[in-house]
């Protein structure tokens, strides 16, 4: 699993919740019950969708349509932060 843990806290909501964007991208997908699943990775700002790999969206218990809506933004979000 991926693991942003050692990234800087300045990354992360202070209250360890989901920045507004990133629950708003969330919403938007409907994969608003997976909030938690992102925090637990390390997500809290939508920059860090980058670092997630399809084996960690596995691990959340995505199914595959739920995988189809995520993964194209985090491939997304790597190609614009390089």
């Amino acid at each position: 699993m991926c693991s942003l843990r050692a990234a800087s806290k300045s990354a992360f909501a202070a209250d360890g919740q989901a920045d507004e964007a990133l629950a708003t991208w969330l919403s938007d997908l409907r994969l608003s019950k997976f909030t938690k699943d992102f925090a637990d990775l390390g997500v809290y700002d939508l920059s860090d969708v980058a670092f997630v790999r399809p084996g960690d969206l596995d691990d959340m218990g995505m199914n595959q349509t739920n995988k189809l809506r995520a993964l194209p933004f985090t491939i997304l979000l790597k190609l614009t932060a390089s």
